[in-house]
């Protein structure tokens, strides 16, 4: 493992607080997957994350994700208290934070099975509704959810 970055002009983190905008992300096609829960997900779903910095002190918290990161090959970065705190978003950052490359995908290779029932949303203001959209989207039974305009 790198050494710990503890300076915030390093390069590394300024490019993570640049990722937190949107024509960062798509100019330079990565995406920032924040918190444990989201990186488990991640992880579990064989997301391409590439990179996972964490705060040094909550390491012990998240030995077992750190521990799967370590054996599947993506590259793991300790970061001081300070650094995290400049490079976390939301309103309780967990000390985890994934970079990955954004997926892309064609239409036609959405898989189809049966009755094949997609939700599409475009120009979504509030995260919120996207959360309700997917519970609901869940309980319904649509297979996939295609977001645009984001």
């Amino acid at each position: 493992m790198a050494q710990t970055i503890t300076s915030l002009y390093n390069p590394s983190v300024k490019n993570l607080v640049k990722l937190r905008q949107r024509r960062a992300r798509e100019r330079q096609h990565l995406m920032l997957i924040d918190g444990a829960r989201a990186l488990r997900l991640a992880l579990h779903n064989a997301f391409p994350v590439t990179t996972i910095y964490f705060a040094e002190e909550v390491a012990h918290l998240h030995a077992d994700l750190l521990q799967r990161a370590r054996v599947t090959g993506i590259a793991l970065q300790e970061v001081s208290a300070a650094v995290f705190h400049k490079i976390g978003y939301g309103d309780n950052p967990d000390g985890v934070l994934g970079v990955a490359a954004q997926p892309r995908a064609e239409l036609t290779a959405l898989p189809v099975r049966g009755l094949s029932l997609y939700v599409v949303t475009e120009g979504l203001e509030k995260p919120g509704n996207l959360g309700a959209i997917l519970r609901t989207a869940d309980a319904a039974g649509v297979i996939g959810l295609i977001v645009c305009d984001i």
